[in-house]
């Protein structure tokens, strides 16, 4: 923190007491008339009858002068002749007067009185209405400017250890940029959302329940130092996110904070920003931010992925606002970035997957006995027939539910299987769902679920169940894994929950071969049992670069935005 330097008063100084002596004459004689009166006491005697004090030439040599009581300074003394007879005393402290020495002997000196046009007035350092705290003050309370008022306090989901473990935060040595105290706290094996430090704004009362809103609408945002490690996101509370029970008007989806992730390091470092660039999460309800209504502002310590707790060490100084044109000069707008093309590296057209000779087994179903969506998280788009979004085999019709065994936690997802009876009529069918042998019995391994279209293409609704190597009545089936009639269509992807900022999961679709590994801005994606592919940690808004590998060995890898709705590829798998 920087602290106004001490106010100097002004003094003549010389090594040469006549040097001294003399510029304060000229002073005086600058003045005029009223020079010759700077101090309220009683004017002294001249030597030389008739001329008037102050206007009377120092002494060359060892003639009698006397010299004007207000041309007197320190350590002289009123009642010492200057080289000749004895001066009226000056005034009735005279006899404690000092005096200093010259070449024609001891001056008398007095300092000049509460009249003198040399005073300088001390002044007041002005208030600097921006600064919220900048700790010097070695308390927890922010400073008492523009209408604020609040305490800086520690707060964390209760699943990992801070420190200091709970309430306020006492000041520590050192700050940032020389100064003295700065605010510091640590911790570690955070698992839910994190930890952090937390200022109310506006609240004069005993908690939450005495939050009140602070306007900084005058402001554009705020500046602050700060160093350490972890993941930081600063936040900024309004009451449209917040509950009732905390000074807010929110009454759903509460507490999805305006902020922005800064990175911080070891180094102390200042961080500016502009309540423009601040946004939601994306996880609960949507408010535009009014610093109007501001509440408080919070440093949250947050998970670097959704597997490793937050582990942090957090200093902070010098928090206040800034007004428009005292802030940092605007970033320049980026150019604008051209994407990578899509590439796309061909895999195998033969991939080594397990086929059922003859001891394969179908029966079919429809959305109408009871299923509403897929396992394999394809959008259902009509029924009766039934129809699946990016099912390439016969138009979205033909489509099927794996057997659990052959599923294998969604591994198949999008695979198609050419089903042979009886080694003459054929179909193939895109997996999209799962056979679960738990309720049905029949779905053994080797056994696949027609869409009612499909089976029609080999049996009759009558036969119902095919294959006699699986404990079917009729038939012999036989199937085997084909690359999908895809044409000339591009992979597609769909984002879980597009609204989402803080976390997601993508779904592959409209592929040759199944997936066997997806990769988000080079971090490997986990495949969950719906077919979603979950990265570590946060997705973001994007863009991503998305890499992707099917079981053939081929790789496609796409640069993509954010869009509504479902996300381009911009190219499809091949084989050689």
């Amino acid at each position: 923190m920087l602290t106004s330097p001490a106010m100097n008063y002004g003094r003549l100084i010389s090594r040469n007491p006549l040097t001294a002596l003399a510029a304060l004459a000229s002073v005086l004689t600058a003045c005029g008339d009223e020079g010759t009166q700077m101090s309220s006491a009683p004017s002294t005697t001249s030597s030389t009858p008739g001329t008037p004090l102050g206007t009377t030439p120092l002494a060359t040599g060892p003639q009698s002068t006397q010299v004007p009581m207000d041309m007197l300074g320190p350590g002289a003394s009123s009642s010492t002749p200057v080289g000749g007879p004895t001066s009226t005393p000056v005034g009735p402290t005279a006899s404690a007067t000092p005096s200093i020495s010259t070449p024609n002997g001891p001056v008398d000196v007095v300092a000049p009185g509460p009249s003198s046009t040399d005073a300088v007035e001390p002044t007041e350092t002005p208030v600097d209405e921006t600064l919220i705290d900048d700790f010097e003050d070695e308390d927890a309370s922010v400073v008492d400017v523009s209408g604020r008022a609040g305490t800086w306090n520690v707060y964390n989901d209760g699943t990992g250890t801070q420190m200091p473990s709970s309430g306020s935060l006492t000041p520590e040595a050192p700050g940032a940029d020389g100064s003295g105290f700065a605010l510091h706290t640590s911790g570690s094996g955070f698992s839910d959302w994190g930890a952090g430090i937390q200022v109310d704004l506006n609240n004069t009362g005993s908690g939450a329940s005495g939050r009140k809103p602070h306007d900084a609408s005058n402001y554009e945002g705020l500046t602050f130092f700060a160093k350490g490690s972890g993941d930081v996101r600063v936040e900024f509370v309004i009451r449209a996110i917040t509950e009732a029970s905390g000074g807010g008007t929110c009454t759903e989806e509460c507490y999805d904070a305006h902020g922005k992730t800064i990175v911080i390091t070891d180094e102390w470092k200042q961080f500016s920003l502009r309540f423009s660039e601040l946004t939601q999460e994306g996880w609960g309800a949507a408010a535009d931010f009014s610093p109007a209504d501001l509440l408080g502002i919070n440093f949250k310590m947050t998970k670097p992925d959704e597997d490793t707790p937050a582990e942090f060490d957090f200093w902070l100084d010098d928090v206040k606002f800034f007004k428009a044109g005292d802030g940092p000069a605007a970033e320049p707008e980026p150019e604008p970035e051209v994407p990578p093309e899509p590439m796309s590296t061909p895999g195998s057209c033969s991939p080594d997957l397990k086929r059922y000779d003859g001891n394969g087994s179908v029966t079919y179903y429809t959305f109408s006995m009871g299923s509403s969506e897929v396992n394999c998280s394809y959008q259902i788009t009509g029924n009766n027939p039934d129809r699946v979004a990016h099912v390439h085999t016969g138009e979205g019709r033909y489509f099927g539910a794996m057997n659990t065994t052959d599923y294998n936690d969604a591994a198949m997802c999008g695979a198609c299987v050419e089903v042979t009876r009886d080694g003459g009529r054929k179909v193939t069918i895109t997996i999209v769902d799962q056979c679960p042998v738990a309720t049905n019995p029949k779905c053994q391994a080797g056994h696949i679920d027609l869409s009612l279209e499909a089976f029609r293409q080999i049996g009759s609704d009558g036969e119902g169940h095919l294959g006699t190597g699986n404990g079917g009545a009729t038939g012999n089936i036989s199937w085997q894994y084909v690359p999908c009639p895809v044409g000339e269509q591009n992979v597609i992807y769909r984002l879980k929950e597009p609204d989402r900022n803080d976390w997601n999961e993508i779904l592959v679709q409209g592929h040759v071969f199944p997936i066997a590994s997806v990769e988000i801005d080079g971090k490997q994606a986990t495949r969950k049992p719906y077919n979603y592919w979950e990265p570590p940690g946060n997705m973001g808004t994007g863009p991503w670069t998305i890499k992707v590998t099917d079981v053939a060995g081929g790789v496609i890898e796409s640069y993509v935005s954010r869009t509504e709705g479902e996300l381009d590829a911009g190219t499809q798998f091949t084989c050689q």
